[in-house]
């Protein structure tokens, strides 16, 4: 239907992607819908694996689409080259195409065309749901084209041939994506399309423990279910298909599945967090998740659907503590892996999956900044316990520097994070006005313009990737400090002239007040991971900072495709002005 090209964004300085209707349909009114309800499906949803649209128009009559440039491959690409996924990036994909999924299902938007090649994976792992060209609002009358149903038959649900398409058509068809993932092929491969309808219409899904033996056995109970031919049977939501797997990666116990179908009975939020401490306890036998989990279904699920929640919550959480045991007794029987990797490094601290590592040899301190020891650590660890880790490691670099910073964190991984900065400021006559910014430079360490600088007065970057929010308004529950303001960064819309986000603390008149960071202590940033929760990084200034007004306290930036994060710590003579100058960008 489109074509689709890389293009120079000249205003904003950024490779974006530009889809234009072809040549020989920019006429025809069909398939002109079809792209305009694309162009404005993408434009009304917000999500993170969601493409969003820059721009769309006509020019010269041609319909045509700016979105941002994806480098990767469509899932049908990777499982024709690769066959199966592990289960593990199975359930990291299926589950962010489930997340969209259930965005535009919120949206009152039905896709109608999910397959693997609308699924796309970048390199770090991030999905995007793509392709809305056929995609259904409510009320609005079917698209067809000549006289028969579109989309593909090889994933098309059974009441799409009655011109059905409500939101379970696209866990349908969702399920035969996972299919193929587990499997390598497609749930009923008819070399004829009347082949293919007549499957869908009457032939139960295969199991696909038949082609995969050493699948866990509970995936062939998913896919029936995922695919059962009444839509009432079906997963309500594509994210309570996804919820299926992570109980799958530690053997699908019964109890885990059970617990894991009653949370579709939850309303979002509610669902959204249930999901990801159901997500975080299933797949890595995290016994505090559990406890999130049965806290909140006793404070936000009502009977008599609770009575069940509690039933199986009980069998699902002494199985998850055993499986934690597990884990623990192994991680510890092979510390020594750890030991001599760091030369007496002890692990001090397990939260979850996060280790923390610990160890007071200065002479250790330029090894512990390579960026590869936490990634040598964490492989480490999952060899001898089938885990992931996320490690971190503490250490006192000298009396000098007491700072606490995880080294050169790797955030390669990443899809978004959240900069929290916290501090706490001495009783004084005037109340002392911290404000915390992010700055956005390129390579010459320059900000392109004055607009990218983030702070309370200019919220969001010109590309959306970076969004001041000033004050947390969470509880704080999960972390061990509060954050008195906040910063998003989706590192994944970043554009590619953008090489470090810088992030700072300021004073708010802090000449005229005559106000210092001598009036303040406890000075904190660190780096969250928006999707698990997981703090990643954590700086708290120790040094003496008495005489400035204004701090570098570190920054994000690129290192080839990976994103890292430096501690920094440091002020300006000049104050704030100077820094935002040396980074191009005068105060007026």
């Amino acid at each position: 239907m489109g074509q689709v090209w890389r293009a120079y964004d000249t205003a904003l300085d950024r490779q974006v992607a530009v889809k234009v209707l072809a040549t020989e349909l920019a006429a025809d009114p069909e398939y002109r819908a079809r792209f305009l309800r694309e162009a404005r499906a993408v434009t009304k949803l917000q999500h993170q694996n969601v493409v969003y649209a820059h721009d769309y128009g006509t020019i010269d009559g041609r319909l045509y689409l700016v979105m941002p440039l994806l480098v990767g491959q469509d899932l049908d690409t990777l499982i024709r080259r690769d066959g199966p996924l592990p289960l593990t990036r199975t359930a990291q994909v299926i589950g962010q195409a489930a997340a969209a999924l259930d965005a535009a299902h919120r949206a009152r938007l039905v896709h109608r065309d999910i397959k693997p090649s609308n699924i796309f994976v970048q390199p770090d792992g991030h999905v995007y749901l793509i392709d809305f060209g056929i995609a259904h609002t409510d009320g609005q009358d079917g698209l067809t084209i000549g006289t028969g149903a579109i989309g593909t038959h090889a994933y098309m649900a059974p009441e799409r041939y009655d011109g059905k398409a409500g939101p379970e058509v696209d866990i349908y068809a969702l399920t035969c994506v996972l299919f193929e993932c587990l499997t390598g092929r497609r749930v009923f491969e008819g070399d004829r399309i009347v082949q293919q309808i007549a499957a869908h219409l009457t032939e139960p899904p295969p199991r696909p423990t038949e082609l995969v033996p050493s699948l866990p056995a509970v995936l062939d109970g998913v896919i029936a279910r995922g695919m059962a031919k009444d839509p009432a049977d079906r997963y309500h939501t594509a994210t309570a298909l996804a919820l299926a797997l992570p109980a799958a990666l530690r053997g699908g116990t019964a109890a885990m599945v059970a617990l894991g179908d009653l949370l579709e009975k939850m309303d979002p939020p509610d669902f959204d967090d249930a999901r990801r401490w159901y997500e975080q306890a299933a797949a890595s036998g995290d016994t505090g998740a559990m406890v999130h989990l049965g806290n909140l279904l006793a404070d936000r699920m009502d009977p008599p659907d609770l009575d069940g929640a509690r039933h199986w919550y009980e069998q699902a959480a002494h199985e998850v503590e055993a499986v934690w045991s597990e884990i623990l007794a192994t991680v510890r029987e092979h510390s020594k892996t750890v030991e001599v990797m760091l030369s007496g490094a002890t692990v001090c601290r397990v939260d979850g999956n996060r280790i923390v590592l610990a160890h007071d040899a200065a002479a250790l301190a330029s090894r512990l900044a390579e960026p590869r020891t936490a990634s040598l650590i964490s492989d480490a660890l999952r060899a001898v316990s089938g885990v992931k880790f996320e490690v971190t490691c503490v250490h006192s670099a000298s009396p000098h520097e007491r700072e606490k910073v995880s080294p050169s964190a790797e955030t390669s991984a990443l899809v978004a994070v959240t900069v929290g900065f916290s501090w706490t400021t001495h009783n004084t006559d005037e109340d002392v006005c911290i404000d915390a910014m992010a700055l956005a430079v390129g390579t010459d360490r320059k900000a392109p313009s004055e607009y990218h600088l983030m702070y309370y007065s200019n919220r969001k970057s010109p590309d959306g990737a970076i969004e001041y929010c000033g004050e947390d308004l969470t509880d704080g529950s999960e972390s061990e400090i509060n954050d008195n303001e906040i910063i998003n960064v989706d590192l994944a819309s970043v554009p590619v002239s953008i090489d470090a986000i810088v992030f700072l603390l300021s004073i708010d008149n802090a000449d005229a007040h005559g106000q210092s960071f001598g009036q303040v202590e406890d000075v904190c940033i660190r780096v969250i991971d928006r999707a698990t929760g997981f703090e990643l990084v954590r700086y708290e200034l120790e040094h003496d900072v008495s005489t400035e007004t204004a701090l570098v306290l570190g920054e994000i930036y690129r290192q080839g495709t990976e994103w890292k994060f430096r501690a920094i710590g440091q002020g300006h003579p000049s104050g704030l002005a100077g820094i935002i100058r040396d980074h191009g960008i005068s105060m007026g």
